[in-house]
């Protein structure tokens, strides 16, 4: 979740971090809640989910390319393997974070990003 200079990060303690590990992925780190954009880029992931409110804005659409944009268009994160690749996802808060009856849409999100061969 690109706030500024700095990120959130869903680490293991968290819900989306359990949603990815329940899925076989790797957290590139699994503790801390927050990483500057020097850290992943040592890190370098393979994918990519970015975290964006639905409801924050006049258009989800907007508001998803605004986030989206915020790791692909940055001149500093443009080495990352996730965005050299293609690999960058958006993903509701809402889905990953107390998301209740959203948990399975969170799951489904995670899994085709993580797995996207599976679903062609």
């Amino acid at each position: 979740e690109p706030l500024g200079g700095k990120m959130t990060n869903y680490h293991a303690g968290t819900l989306a971090g359990d949603m990815v590990t329940q899925l076989g992925g790797e957290l590139v780190k699994p503790e801390g809640n927050e990483m500057g954009k020097e850290d992943l880029v040592a890190l370098d992931p393979e994918v990519i989910f970015v975290v964006y409110m639905a409801y924050s804005g006049d258009s989800p659409e907007q508001v998803i390319s605004a986030q989206l944009a915020a790791i692909e268009e940055d001149p500093a994160l443009a080495s990352l393997s996730a965005v050299r690749k293609g690999r960058v996802y958006p993903i509701m808060l809402g889905d990953m974070y107390a998301s209740g009856p959203r948990t399975m849409d969170g799951i489904e999100t995670l899994a085709r990003g993580m797995y996207p061969q599976l679903w062609e």
